[in-house]
């Protein structure tokens, strides 16, 4: 069920129609790291006739836990094409995919999901909700930070990223794979020359005109209103959107400035146990109890 080299154009091609609405090479930068050629391995399909059918994608990281570090896996692009849906394909690469993660030693996995019921019923639970926000005008927003590319120093970006309690680990190297692949719209914002806050976004043209997508943004809440305002400024677009925590503070930021966001969807974040045992043990290890001390709904999820 591994995806071979030669089986891996069919699968973008899946992917585009199914997510990228069949601009074609679209998931493979969205989702760079997930479908890099060195993930191939964790890439799980279901074939017939010779044509790639249905897919489902693990990529391996750390979650950090007090001072513990624990294995985990993040499940994404689970596309089956439509006219193979209903016939169990989905569910069998979930098995599938469950039993590899057991074998590779993973403890804990988590996805998100615009359906969830299909996940729950396999035992899946709740891990808070991401919700997509849009922002039409950001006439109330002030630039009052120099605005500069980014030019390769990632350590710069890694400062502004506070390591939390729960979070996902991802290393210098992997972050800076990741805002290489997004051919220069990365952006600083800047105060007496020090990185306060920065902004990795993406361009693309919808039905109802120019969008802009942020993939990443952190630092202090007055330098991303800086680089939102900017962007707006040099591109003009019909609409921004933004892929948010349901309890992330820059909402209620641009609220106090007069700013509305729109929420547009939700996905939910679910969690499920791999090897409960070996979790409890680090949950152990790391805060001195023997029961499940902690918040799976804090879980800080970044997809890419």
């Amino acid at each position: 069920m591994s995806v071979a080299a030669q089986d891996f154009p069919a699968l973008l091609d899946l992917l585009d129609s199914v997510f990228c609405g069949s601009r074609t090479g679209e998931s493979e930068r969205k989702f760079p790291h997930i479908l890099k050629r060195e993930n191939l391995q964790n890439l799980c399909i279901i074939k017939e006739k010779g044509e790639v059918v249905s897919h489902i994608g693990l990529l391996y990281r750390r979650m950090r836990l007090g001072p513990e570090e624990i294995p985990l896996a993040i499940i994404s692009l689970m596309a089956t094409r439509p006219d193979f849906r209903r016939q169990g394909y989905a569910t069998s690469l979930l098995k599938f995919a469950i039993e590899k993660m057991k074998q590779d030693g993973i403890v804990l996995a988590v996805l998100w999901a615009g359906i969830p019921d299909f996940y729950r019923r396999s035992g899946w639970e709740s891990a808070g909700i991401i919700s997509r926000v849009s922002l039409y005008d950001s006439r109330g927003l002030e630039c009052n930070a120099a605005i500069t590319p980014y030019e390769g120093d990632v350590k710069e970006i890694m400062a502004l990223k506070p390591p939390e309690v729960n979070d996902i680990i991802r290393d210098d190297k992997e972050t800076a794979e990741l805002l290489e692949m997004n051919e220069g719209r990365v952006l600083l914002a800047r105060e007496k020359q020090k990185a306060i806050a920065y902004f990795v976004y993406d361009i693309f043209r919808s039905e109802d005109g120019l969008v802009i997508e942020v993939k990443e943004s952190d630092g202090y809440l007055r330098g991303v209103e800086s680089l939102v305002r900017h962007v707006f400024w040099e591109h003009s677009p019909e609409r921004m959107d933004f892929f948010l925590p349901q309890r992330q503070v820059l909402s209620r930021y641009f609220l106090q400035k007069g700013v509305q966001l729109e929420r547009m969807s939700a996905d939910l974040g679910l969690w499920r146990f791999i090897n409960k045992a070996s979790f409890l043990s680090k949950v152990k290890e790391a805060r001195g109890v023997s029961e499940l001390d902690v918040d799976l709904e804090s879980l800080h999820l970044e997809e890419n």
